[in-house]
């Protein structure tokens, strides 16, 4: 989502979503480690890689598309595996959450992602911003190497 919304900052947001993947993939790296989860890291890495970036195509097409039902779709497929027994309920309200975030985050202002790059999150079934929870989660976000180490 917040690609989408990096899109709209021209050069700016294309460095900045550079620096966020390159972020991601170093933290997952730290992440893996810390809870010994791969022992096979590197390659593991490269699937997960191959599978994100497909993720992203994917989500891309259906938030072009503007339709709800592909929405669903990428949904369905990437985060519950096309799972045979998830209840339509549950993607609707991720459609709803999606929609509700993407609106969220065209508001915010663009400093807020090209010089803080933190942008907040609205809460799940709520349309208000708790900004002091979201600073916690944030910091909790940013540290979490710091509590393994």
């Amino acid at each position: 989502m917040c690609y989408v919304r990096l899109r709209q900052e021209g050069e700016e947001g294309h460095i900045v979503k550079k620096w966020m993947d390159r972020a991601l993939w170093e933290d997952m790296g730290h992440r893996v480690r810390a809870f010994k989860i791969l022992t096979k890291s590197s390659k593991q890495i490269r699937v997960f890689r191959g599978q994100y970036f497909g993720n992203m195509v994917g989500y891309d097409e259906a938030l072009l598309s503007c339709s709800d039902s592909h929405l669903a779709g990428a949904l369905w497929s990437n985060i519950w595996f096309s799972c045979p027994t998830t209840a339509f309920q549950q993607i609707e309200i991720l459609i709803k959450y999606v929609r509700k975030q993407l609106e969220h985050l065209e508001k915010t202002p663009s400093n807020v992602f090209l010089e803080s790059g933190a942008p907040m999150f609205l809460p799940l079934m709520q349309d208000e911003l708790d900004a002091s929870l979201a600073k916690q989660r944030l910091r909790y976000c940013l540290t979490f190497p710091e509590h393994y180490k």
